[in-house]
């Protein structure tokens, strides 16, 4: 999530809205694990985190930016 936070603070400095570059980005970084609830918590907190960061520190106006992708 930092990761992703950093990529879309430094998209921004160029003047760069973050809608335009936001959707595109996808995270492969999250892993799996046997434990199937523990997992649906684990992805529903994340792309409640996603939301809230790109809303709130970026402006993000889009609601297809706050979609976090997973592949």
């Amino acid at each position: 999530m930092a990761i992703g936070a950093a990529y879309l603070q430094e998209g921004g400095e160029p003047g760069l809205p973050v809608d335009s570059f936001a959707p595109r980005f996808s995270f492969n970084a999250f892993g799996g694990s046997l434990e199937f609830f523990k997992e649906i918590a684990f992805h529903r907190a994340a792309r409640r985190m996603w939301a809230r960061l790109l809303k709130e520190k970026f402006g993000a106006k889009s609601e297809k930016v706050h979609d976090l992708r997973v592949p």
